[in-house]
């Protein structure tokens, strides 16, 4: 018989599936579901509330909590699903995502992970304030694109919908300040990457934007997108929209204000033309 207790564990509220659906796109951390959920059904109001409600999910053997790694006291937590919580979301039948999703992130990607997952949730916050839907979100290494028997896995992809139905399409690339910038050898650099995007875009008729968000300084904004303009295959499309993420979540209205710039240098919105 199950006890009056155990109903809080067993129930799943909007609030809780949109967290799932927040989960599902990245490992996310307190303050990082606190800020986001200002697009939920029922925002949470406090850094308390979402540990609550995370404690009682993890429990019910609906979410996982994992730490970073740190150098002092204090490991900062982050949660993903389980699969319960991928079957409650997606249905029984849904393909199996890759068992990475369920599992921690490793120790060499966590500041990818972490800085990836503050630029996310900062462009969704800003685009539902814009009153612009986010839709078609695939999350880091989900999706394989495919030119001229070369692949590349975009860091996330995602589609900006306006009111009046138009939309965008954007890949997203975290640059950690880690990789190349220009190599001959490594199939990490950015110089082969944006080769890999100049060829993608000449192959489709549906033009879209790569988001170069990343954590260093001008100079390495400079160097990024100095590399793309060396490697634009047409001059004047803007293919690479670069802002450090600095920038980036310091500017309240990300999505219509001209925070990027192009390999041209110039300025440049992500909805100016919806």
């Amino acid at each position: 018989m199950r006890k009056a207790s155990d109903s809080p564990l067993r129930l799943v509220t909007p609030r809780d599936r949109d967290l799932f659906e927040a989960l599902d796109r990245c490992p996310l951390t307190v303050r990082q579901l606190l800020k986001l959920s200002v697009t939920f059904a029922y925002p949470f109001t406090t850094e308390r509330r979402v540990q609550e409600r995370l404690q009682y999910l993890c429990e019910a053997g609906r979410v996982r909590r994992w730490f970073y790694a740190t150098a002092g006291q204090g490991a900062l937590s982050y949660y993903t699903l389980t699969m319960l919580s991928y079957r409650l979301l997606h249905g029984e039948d849904a393909a199996s995502p890759s068992r990475g999703v369920f599992e921690p992130v490793g120790l060499s990607r966590q500041p990818h992970t972490q800085a990836l997952a503050d630029a996310l949730v900062h462009l969704f916050v800003c685009a539902r304030a814009a009153g612009i839907a986010v839709e078609d979100f695939k999350r880091e290494n989900s999706l394989r694109l495919n030119c001229a028997e070369e692949n590349l896995f975009p860091d996330g992809a995602f589609r900006l919908v306006g009111a009046d139905g138009r939309s965008f399409a954007f890949f997203l690339e975290l640059d950690n300040s880690t990789e190349s910038i220009r190599s001959q050898t490594s199939l990490d650099s950015w110089q082969r990457k944006v080769r890999f995007y100049e060829r993608y875009q000449d192959s489709k008729t549906e033009r879209f934007r790569v988001l170069a968000v990343t954590t260093g300084g001008e100079s390495r904004i400079q160097n990024l997108l100095a590399c793309a303009a060396s490697l634009a295959r047409n001059p004047q499309r803007s293919l690479v929209y670069g802002v450090s993420l600095e920038a980036l979540v310091a500017e309240p209205n990300a999505v219509r204000s001209p925070c990027f710039r192009n390999h041209r240098g110039e300025t440049a919105s992500l909805v100016q033309s919806l």
